[in-house]
């Protein structure tokens, strides 16, 4: 790359250069800082999420399935694992805008087939298929196939004529759900701000349960943009991995590709093969091979992509540490560390000196890169002066494993620095196994089996997973399903979590916070019906000291819940060790779609639910 294009006041928002200087960290005379012509302007395909619209179904049918990960029905798959399509080029404007769909879907289905055994098929006479329109201003699909024929994908150009928009889309019309709707881990990474999500885009941020999921990947082509059209929506927990969610795409990332391959089952011809290791993952697309993490290589992912004469693989016993000096060093080089401990550690990384080149803009002409976050994800890009720089691996994936490299081959005509050193630990984590429930805080002590959980308000014990008799605790699900209730996966029905439900013929207000369970309908949301009969289930987790309780709670239900075979109704089990109570008490008469409060005198019995 020329070096001469970071030396811009204000760099071109879409370029590499961008992106590099958006993921680096530049400690400089002891203070740490960014580059200082970073492009805050928005990148034009980021901002196509204000056009990914998804209504519900009752709505026009236009984009109404809901939508990274994968819902896992057996109506959602397309036949013999094909997505025929077509482009109705005749619902673009002009020339331009047909040349130019044309160009970027080509490119999108060429790296959507590269991925695995899921293919793109231009249509022959195929029942079912795409058909992608550009006469809406929208970006939207259907979750998987609908088998009704005829179904749209709407690419509006210009607008959502972009590769990464064309992948987001078809990885929906495959099957997959926004990342920032995964309810399992999504408040590990990211926290909302529910008062700027519209009624109309609720949708897109609904926290829902999915299958097959790997770990939250915050630059996956389906994660939305954390701020756009100047308004922030969502932060990241860790502020320098944001960089993840700005990144101009191209592709789909290394954990969309392993997610397809993974719900497709595209690998399970290649169950003779070695297990990849160190985080890659078995992709099949006419042949079996492990994709590896980058800085990885080999048949199965157990050797270093690294230049002659640096790098290595560190192991290291549970409190060892080790050093890694690279002084004086040559350019033109591309070296990998991976760094990997007992059980039950973390991976501490500790930049004892570094002389790398900057500019006078603060950006690096040779770095390192620091994996802290997914091996599989583009990582922190670190250079300067001085040390004293800290990473710890994240409690994702194995905290145990961290790959380390050091680039001098970007920029190869910059004169080197004096090179680098740094400290890598395996330091004791007893957090690492998540022990601490309800949300809790956990804090490492000083060995593997040592740690202390600061347990939320109401809760107690070692684990914070106990109420005291005296206790109370409330469940507003702000952080989903994670504190006092959880779900009890069904396959048709389940719960999900809402900001600004539509409910009856209106929007309802939530009674505290700014989130709602509401039910979901996988059925009715992916195209088939619900039977009669049909139930979602959420319940405690927690031990409950025995004691004479309260259950208080507010509910709505609809004025159309008005009867008949088919009624909905809430039914509240209380059980223990010596059974469950009976009857349930039920709830099954609509509240004029308006909040009513319900009390439940709870009898003292052992392990209650």
């Amino acid at each position: 790359m020329d070096p001469s294009k970071l030396s811009m006041a204000k760099l071109d928002v879409n370029s590499p250069e961008q992106n590099m200087a958006e993921r680096t960290i530049v400690f400089k005379d002891g203070a740490k800082t960014k580059p200082k012509n970073i492009n805050t302007a928005p990148k034009a395909s980021r901002e196509a999420a204000k056009y990914d619209y998804h209504p519900r179904r009752r709505e026009r049918p236009r984009s109404g399935r809901r939508k990274r990960v994968f819902v896992d029905l057996p109506n959602l798959d397309w036949p013999n694992n094909e997505i025929p399509y077509e482009i109705a080029f005749r619902s673009y404007r002009s020339p331009a805008t047909k040349a130019k769909i044309e160009s970027v879907f080509g490119e999108a289905v060429s790296k959507f087939n590269d991925a695995g055994c899921v293919k793109w098929v231009p249509r022959n006479s195929e029942t079912h298929y795409i058909t992608v329109f550009g006469n809406e201003q929208i970006c939207a699909s259907y979750v998987g196939c609908l088998y009704a024929g005829q179904q749209p994908l709407w690419l509006y150009a210009p607008g959502c004529d972009y590769v990464d928009t064309a992948l987001h889309e078809m990885l929906h019309a495959s099957g997959a759900m926004h990342e920032q709707s995964r309810i399992a881990d999504r408040n590990q990474l990211i926290s909302f701000n529910w008062d700027a999500v519209s009624a109309s885009s609720a949708f897109n941020y609904v926290g829902i349960q999915t299958t097959k999921a790997r770990n939250y990947d915050l630059g996956s082509v389906l994660q939305y943009a954390l701020t756009f059209g100047g308004q922030t929506y969502m932060t990241s927990n860790d502020p320098d991995l944001t960089y993840l969610t700005t990144q101009a795409l191209d592709d789909l990332s290394f954990y969309d590709v392993a997610e397809l391959n993974a719900y497709f089952h595209c690998a399970d011809s290649c169950a003779g093969e070695p297990p990849c290791q160190n985080q890659g993952f078995m992709k099949y697309n006419g042949v079996c091979s492990c994709v590896c993490p980058e800085g990885l290589t080999g048949s199965d992912c157990t050797e270093l992509d690294t230049s002659p004469g640096c790098g290595e693989i560190i192991t290291l016993d549970v409190g060892s540490t080790q050093q890694v000096n690279l002084s004086p060093y040559s350019t033109g080089i591309h070296c990998s560390w991976l760094v990997k401990g007992a059980d039950k550690t973390k991976i501490r990384m500790t930049i004892e000196s570094m002389n790398l080149p900057t500019n006078d803009q603060n950006d690096c002409f040779h770095f390192l890169e620091i994996k802290d976050y997914l091996a599989g994800s583009p990582g922190k890009l670190v250079c300067g002066n001085s040390g004293g720089g800290v990473f710890t691996k994240k409690l994702l994936g194995p905290s145990n494993m961290m790959i380390i490299r050091f680039d001098s081959e970007t920029y190869s005509t910059v004169a080197p620095g004096t090179g680098f050193t740094f400290t890598v630990e395996a330091a004791p984590s007893a957090c690492s196994s998540n022990p601490c429930k309800y949300p809790a805080m956990c804090t490492d002590g000083t060995t593997i089996d040592d740690y202390t959980c600061d347990c939320t308000d109401g809760y107690s014990g070692v684990n914070c997973d106990t109420i005291a008799a005296s206790a109370t605790v409330v469940e507003s699900f702000e952080k989903d399903f994670s504190t006092l209730m959880e779900l009890v996966k069904e396959t048709q029905f389940t719960w999900s979590t809402t900001a600004n439900p539509f409910f009856g013929q209106g929007q309802i207000t939530p009674v505290d916070g700014s989130l709602v369970a509401e039910l979901w309908n996988y059925f009715d949301a992916f195209g088939a019906s619900l039977a009669i009969g049909a139930t979602a289930k959420m319940q405690t987790s927690v031990v409950f000291e025995s004691a004479d309780r309260c259950l208080r709670f507010n509910y709505v239900i609809s004025d159309r819940n008005v009867g008949s075979s088919a009624v909905t109704s809430l039914n509240v089990y209380v059980m223990g060790d010596s059974g469950t109570t009976a009857p349930p008490y039920v709830f099954d008469t609509n509240t004029g779609n308006s909040w009513v409060q319900a009390e439940i005198d709870l009898p003292s019995m052992e392990n209650m639910k």
